[in-house]
């Protein structure tokens, strides 16, 4: 397997799990929740169209991913989440590959 397919497969799984968190979050309905589902559910949208079809609506960058899995790590690491840290860490390997396969 060449390494955009297994970025490509880890990046879905991170953004599964993004999209799962983002309805946890929901689920317990006040302001920040609210937020940071909407910030979630952006993340995996994202990263849904970059690997799904690359290059028409996003193209394939993997500095941006790389961004998107710090941003979901660095909040997962303040609010104490330890799927969203799966969930970007997974994506910080799918980012990794993808710069690394250039």
């Amino acid at each position: 397997m060449d390494n955009e397919l297994i970025a490509k497969i880890l990046a879905i799984i991170g953004a599964v799990i993004f999209l799962i968190v983002g309805i946890f979050d929901l689920i317990n309905f006040n302001l920040l929740g609210t937020l940071l589902a909407i910030i979630y559910f952006g993340m995996a949208v994202v990263l849904i169209l970059m690997f799904i079809k690359p290059g028409e609506p996003i193209p394939l960058n993997g500095y941006l991913i790389l961004l998107i899995a710090v941003i979901g790590i660095v909040l997962a690491l303040v609010y104490g989440n330890v799927l969203l840290l799966v969930g970007g860490i997974l994506v910080l390997i799918a980012g990794i590959l993808v710069i690394t396969k250039k």
